[in-house]
């Protein structure tokens, strides 16, 4: 394979990383993916909220199905008929106890296994969103450090032309006197210049370290998408639940 089709091929790769997608001005994919993230929590929610009202549904049908066999029907009836109002009555009472225990199936099944998955997920994505807000908040004061160093070494740097121009006409005190004020905005020149590149060292450490810790992030967070999006799938198409 050829150096130019291996870089191709390695860029391809990169860019079909989950981790790659969330990169832009501003680190804007942050908000993009901890949107993302907020969205999937509130579906589940509400799945969980679903599961609970049908829950409850089946809970008073199961209920009022248990009342209507309880009500006498020909009491005074006999033979075949009364053996068909029996049957009427056991049926009521057997379909009574599969939507009672459809219910607690249910919310032990689903509900609960819902709120469980949820409490965990809501675990792990709060400890890391703590890493990585911190770390991007470091990111961003540093590079704002080194934005004014920059702004400060060349505001020194900018007062040295007219000290120069100035130069050219002055004599004897005066002469001394600009002198003495380059030699003190060089020093001053270089020793912000010195705290520049000390502030972009620190800020490109920081930027690093929120790569590392974004990177991480992102493919932490599509695990936890793709076990939200299982955890929908397989208690959504259940059939203990859907099939009455």
């Amino acid at each position: 394979m050829s150096s130019v089709s291996q870089s191709v091929g390695d860029a391809e790769r990169q860019k079909n990383i989950f981790a790659n997608c969330f990169w832009g001005k501003d680190d804007a994919g942050f908000e993009v993916l901890t949107t993302r993230l907020k969205q999937s929590k509130q579906t589940c929610e509400e799945v969980k909220n679903l599961f609970h009202e049908r829950a409850l549904i089946e809970e008073e049908y199961a209920k009022r199905l248990s009342k209507l066999s309880k009500i006498p029907v020909g009491k005074d009836e006999i033979g075949s008929l009364h053996d068909a109002l029996e049957t009427v009555r056991q049926e009521l009472e057997a379909t009574a106890k599969e939507h009672i225990g459809l219910s607690q199936k249910i919310r032990a099944e689903l509900e609960q296994d819902l709120a469980d998955f949820i409490a965990k997920q809501r675990e792990k994505r709060k400890l890391q969103q703590n890493v990585v807000e911190a770390s991007l908040r470091n990111k961003q004061t540093q590079v704002s450090f080194a934005q004014k160093a920059r702004e400060k070494y060349e505001s020194e740097c900018l007062k040295l032309p007219g000290l120069f121009e100035s130069k050219k006409t002055a004599v004897g005190k005066e002469m001394e006197k600009l002198n003495s004020k380059i030699e003190k905005t060089q020093l001053a020149a270089k020793a912000a210049d010195q705290e520049y590149m000390q502030m972009v060292k620190i800020a490109a450490d920081a930027t690093q370290k929120w790569n590392e810790e974004w990177k991480l992030a992102c493919e932490v967070s599509i695990q936890s998408i793709m076990n939200i999006t299982g955890m929908y799938i397989m208690n959504i198409t259940d059939e203990g639940w859907i099939r009455f």
